[in-house]
């Protein structure tokens, strides 16, 4: 990030390390001496962000009531087609965490056409924005880590999560494919201390590490993460 501190709100996919702020960006300004630049909200020295995907049973049942416990907000990455009660969704919302897109069915975007693309994103944002109140879908999550068609991404949404499996410099090479990191069974974090490795390396470069997560314990969900090391 340049310029002046940067902090977001409408996306909690952009909400950093301790997951509370606002866009806040001036150009062309005088700062007063009383006022110092900040990277990160609060001065921190990194941002971390969670991200859950395709709305596994226990995200509802088990982590966000976690992160409620502790304050936290997440985003969770929504295939509308699957969503069979929009209700875990909305109290979710309720308390903060976001509702954002990963698409209308959970196909490869790659191998769409980009009207196929466009089908598959614009419904599903809508249907969001119609189901959710007083949050607006502006971030959404590539299906299967494969990248859409650029220049429609960037006219429907503010960024995109990738999942290249690296921590990000504290501004991304695009916005339209930030980098996750795969946690669970499947993944490269599978324990606390992976957890703790990933996030080092982000304070050591000041930059921004964004965990992906699917189920939780045995919800059926893709690489499964223990409930207890999303405790710890």
């Amino acid at each position: 990030m340049t310029l002046i501190t940067i902090y977001m709100k409408k996306s909690l996919f952009f909400t950093f390390l301790m997951f509370s702020g606002f866009i806040s960006v001036s150009f062309c300004q005088t700062i007063p001496a009383d006022y110092e630049k900040a990277l990160w909200p609060g001065f921190r020295t990194a941002a971390v962000s969670y991200t859950f995907d395709d709305g596994c049973s226990n995200q509802f049942a088990i982590a966000m009531p976690m992160f409620d416990e502790f304050g936290f907000k997440t985003t969770l990455f929504t295939v509308t087609d699957w969503v069979t009660d929009w209700k875990n969704l909305t109290d979710a919302a309720a308390n903060g965490h976001e509702i954002a897109n990963h698409t209308k069915s959970h196909l490869h975007l790659n191998e769409l056409t980009v009207l196929q693309q466009s089908e598959e994103l614009v419904s599903s944002t809508n249907l969001i924005n119609e189901k959710i109140p007083g949050q607006k879908c502006i971030t959404m999550a590539y299906p299967f880590c494969a990248v859409g068609n650029d220049s429609l991404c960037k006219a429907l949404y503010i960024a995109v999560r990738g999942c290249q499996g690296s921590v990000e410099a504290k501004t991304p090479a695009s916005f339209m494919n930030v980098s996750s990191i795969i946690c669970g069974e499947l993944g490269s974090v599978k324990t606390a201390a992976n957890f703790q490795t990933q996030l080092k390396t982000a304070t050591s470069r000041s930059g921004w590490v964004v965990y992906l997560i699917h189920g939780i314990d045995n919800d059926g969900g893709y690489s499964p993460l223990s409930s207890e090391t999303l405790r710890t």
